[in-house]
């Protein structure tokens, strides 16, 4: 017996999920009460802030205009005739009242009212407001008002609304208004009421109809929510089942994947230690590149250097050589040794220019670029007229740069003569260099155009970079244009090239404005 009794007491794991999901079905459902309990006292305060809002608002209207019409001095003279308790016992009794009566009367059917509008007066002797005008087929004039709200002496002269108050008649929702006469002074005030009993009435059964409608919608979904959660729960417990079998299984296996984890954690390690020499010889690699390159810098800058000085000497002597020699032949063989005098001249004049742009600082300044450009085609004035080319420049006389002069000096100079270079009569009639130049927000874009040779389509892409050309007929090492992106990268602009048709040619750069 004792040996059965523990058979049948002890749970399986089976049992236990039925347990534990009979347990999830009910706090699911106890959840979904309290929800609900939740959202319908929710909804009910809520509707009844909003209605008393809404029903405030109305009121609050209705007394403000109306009493901009009532005549605040014809108000004061009834008051101040008819001094007594029920002095006024009938609405036709005085044709003042009378009039007074059947517009409030009027404003009352208009607005759809539930108690009469009246106006009232505060006898500072009884310390209490009286009736003096009202809607209702009874005058009750000179009724005293004894259960007022303070918020009536408060707010006497602006008006305003009072939430829930009770009075000798009951509980309210009220709106006041000043009753003004001729000269601004406030005579008497004009108030509507609104029955809080009736208004929380409709509350009422506003809420009963939320809580008949939440049941007939949600019972349903909560049957069918119970038949889902069921059929599911149902599942699950054949998967946990499955997944208890799974797991016996994973447990066999976590062991053996454990060490080739710890395999792998060696592995890794070797590896960490291998990219630590590689990175550390990677370093020491790149930073003898830099100072090979800047080694290699400075030789190319000395060595141009040094060669300048034997070049010009050679220059001269190439002068003296024209002027002396007289055989044509020996006179071809001089100017053929000019020629690539110059030519190795500008380039070394190229390499020099590079290295200083790269080493340059930046000393920036106002400069206007109209001049600038005025200085630079000055100097390159006999290169054009030789090739007879005509420059424009429609640039703006108060276009002004914050830029480093040498650095923008030399990059327009060099696109320049790259223009004039690959320009002449012979590509035809009219050739023509054109400068512009125009801002663009913070920016001021300068542009140089020619219809020279053209540029060919392989050529475009890497023109500006260095010893490429965009001419097989260039003669040139391709260092003018490269000196040119390097300085307005120094500028912190951008330099673009782009090709309208075959003859036509425009250099655009982008650089800061002043």
């Amino acid at each position: 017996m004792r040996n059965n009794l523990v058979t049948t007491t002890r749970m399986t794991p089976n049992t236990k999920l039925k347990h534990k999901n009979n347990n999830l079905i009910i706090w699911v459902f106890l959840g979904i009460v309290i929800l609900i309990i939740y959202f319908i006292g929710y909804s009910y305060i809520t509707n009844i802030n909003q209605s008393k809002k809404t029903v405030l608002n109305k009121l609050s209207a209705v007394v403000n205009t109306a009493s901009t019409i009532i005549d605040g001095d014809l108000h004061a003279k009834l008051s101040s005739t008819y001094i007594h308790k029920d002095a006024i016992s009938r609405n036709e009794q005085d044709s003042n009242y009378y009039k007074l009566h059947r517009l409030l009367k009027q404003l009352h059917r208009v607005n759809q009212l539930e108690s009469p509008i009246y106006t009232m007066v505060y006898n500072k002797d009884k310390l209490s407001f009286e009736f003096i005008g009202s809607s209702s087929i009874y005058p009750y004039y000179r009724h005293t008002y004894k259960l007022f709200p303070a918020d009536l002496i408060t707010f006497f002269n602006t008006g305003g609304t009072l939430d829930v108050h009770e009075s000798e008649n009951g509980k309210w929702l009220s709106a006041f208004a000043p009753i003004k006469n001729s000269e601004g002074k406030t005579v008497a005030l004009l108030q509507a009421d609104q029955s809080f009993g009736g208004f929380i009435k409709n509350a009422r059964i506003e809420l009963l109809q939320n809580v008949i409608l939440a049941l007939v919608i949600i019972l349903p979904f909560t049957f069918l929510l119970y038949a889902y959660v069921k059929t599911t729960l149902d599942k699950e417990d054949k998967n946990q089942l499955i997944l208890l079998e799974k797991n016996e299984h994973i447990a066999t296996q976590s062991s053996f994947i454990q060490e080739n984890n710890n395999k792998l954690k060696a592995a890794q390690l070797i590896i960490e230690q291998k990219n630590l020499e590689l990175n550390a010889k990677v370093v020491e690699r790149t930073r003898e590149l830099t100072e090979s390159n800047e080694e290699l810098d400075t030789f190319l800058y000395r060595s141009s250097h040094d060669v300048q000085g034997p070049l010009t000497t050679l220059k001269g002597l190439c002068q003296l050589a024209k002027k002396d020699v007289n055989d044509p032949e020996a006179a071809a063989y001089v100017y053929m040794i000019n020629d690539t005098t110059n030519k190795l001249y500008h380039t070394i004049k190229s390499i020099n220019n590079v290295y200083e742009i790269k080493h340059k600082k930046i000393n920036a300044e106002k400069l206007k670029l109209k001049p600038l450009i005025a200085e630079v085609s000055q100097a390159l004035e006999n290169d054009m007229n030789d090739k007879g080319i005509s420059l424009s420049v429609e640039i703006n006389e108060n276009l002004t740069l914050y830029i480093d002069r040498e650095i923008i000096t030399l990059v327009l100079t060099e696109l320049i003569k790259n223009c004039i270079q690959f320009n002449s009569k012979l590509n035809g009639e009219s050739p023509y260099i054109k400068v512009m130049a125009r801002k663009l927000k913070t920016k001021i874009c300068i542009e140089v155009e020619d219809n020279g040779l053209g540029i060919s389509q392989n050529a475009e892409k890497n023109l500006l970079n260095m010893f490429n050309k965009g001419n097989e007929t260039s003669l040139g090492a391709g260092l003018g244009l490269y000196a040119a992106k390097i300085g307005v990268q120094k500028l912190n602009g951008r330099i673009t090239l782009s090709t309208e048709s075959d003859e036509i040619s425009s250099y655009k750069i982008e650089v800061p404005a002043a």
